[in-house]
């Protein structure tokens, strides 16, 4: 039914971050028992009746000569596509998938758990804000009938004026952000107070990743560069290939040239610089990016579990204010009795 429904309407299958998670989990576990890709894609399409558009498509496309991450482009996200064009052309494409398995995994249960964390406190916030409207309505009208003073009246202009000025601000910055080299947004993000250390750990973990898989291929750097500014424009690979050429050019070291973006520590600068094999390289990369993910996955329960206590704090601090908006009115009033 649902496929019908995609011809009809016309729309692309949504990839979906858990139909992607199962899918490369799936699809990897099975080539590494002794599948073929084609009879991997057979068994997704079987078992996942909500995948079978998307799984007819790339076969589709498998058929036409296409590699597995071409055939997958146009359904990923570009920094997923990436990472797994690389695993295929320069390193282990079944230890690619599965590596983007788990970082998928782990974003659709932190998903789930954000929404877990933040539904009560949400509805709190509906039931308060259906209170407020209702005192500033109902009740408030009917208390100032009672009242010596009328309650003051509100300044809708000044509302409106703030409200248009903050939705020009939000366009305007939204404007500027989307001009911003993607390398120039990860060192904007990892600023963000209480967010910033999150996305320090994912860049630290996608750079790390990926130059462990280029590394491993046993190529040069000269050769490395060249596949790095070879994808796509404005893509953060893309823009490290060409900070690392134009670093390479004026004959600064690696670490010289990463140590530049700030979510790149002094741990990864130190393997460039101890001297090391590119094999040994490659592997303390590797095991790196895997202290990254670790970190990642700590970071991101961290803020989840903060989400209620702040939620609840705002909550508070909400309902004293709608009690000040109700018995403010009546206490000028009394005041002016006595």
């Amino acid at each position: 039914m649902r496929r019908k429904w995609h011809i009809i309407l016309g729309r692309k299958p949504h990839f979906r971050i858990a139909h992607q998670a199962f899918f490369f989990a799936t699809l990897s576990e099975l080539v590494t028992v002794g599948f073929s890709i084609r009879a991997g894609l057979d068994f997704v399409a079987t078992v996942s009746a909500s995948q079978q558009t998307i799984v007819k498509q790339i076969q589709d496309k498998l058929i036409q000569g296409s590699s597995l991450p071409a055939a997958l482009q146009q359904h990923l996200p570009v920094p997923t596509y990436q990472q797994l064009k690389l695993a295929d052309e320069h390193g282990d494409l079944v230890q690619g998938m599965t590596a983007l398995s788990r970082f998928l995994q782990l974003r659709q249960q932190q998903r789930q758990k954000l929404l877990a964390a933040s539904l009560y406190p949400l509805c709190l916030l509906g039931i308060l804000g259906g209170v407020f409207i209702l005192i500033k309505t109902v009740l408030l009208p009917q208390t100032t009938t009672l009242l010596a003073k009328p309650a003051p009246a509100t300044h809708w202009e000044i509302v409106l004026f703030l409200g248009m000025f903050g939705i020009g601000g939000l366009v305007m910055g939204l404007r500027w952000w989307r001009r911003q080299t993607r390398l120039s947004q990860a060192n904007l993000l990892i600023r963000i107070p209480l967010l910033g250390g999150l996305f320090r750990s994912y860049y630290a973990y996608y750079l790390t990743a990926n130059l462990a898989l280029l590394f491993q291929s046993g190529l040069e750097m000269r050769e490395m560069v060249k596949i790095l500014t070879s994808f796509e424009a404005m893509t953060f690979l893309a823009e490290i290939g060409h900070q690392l050429k134009r670093g390479l050019q004026q004959g600064e070291s690696l670490s010289e040239i990463l140590s530049a973006n700030q979510f790149v520590g002094v741990e990864l600068c130190t393997f460039f610089d101890n001297g090391s094999s590119q094999t040994a390289l490659a592997n303390n990369l590797s095991a790196y990016s895997e202290l990254c993910f670790q970190k990642l996955i700590r970071r991101s329960n961290q803020l989840i579990g903060m989400i209620q206590p702040i939620a609840f704090v705002i909550i508070g601090g909400l309902i004293g204010l709608t009690y000040l908006q109700m018995l403010l009115p009546m206490y000028q009033s009394l005041k002016g009795v006595y």
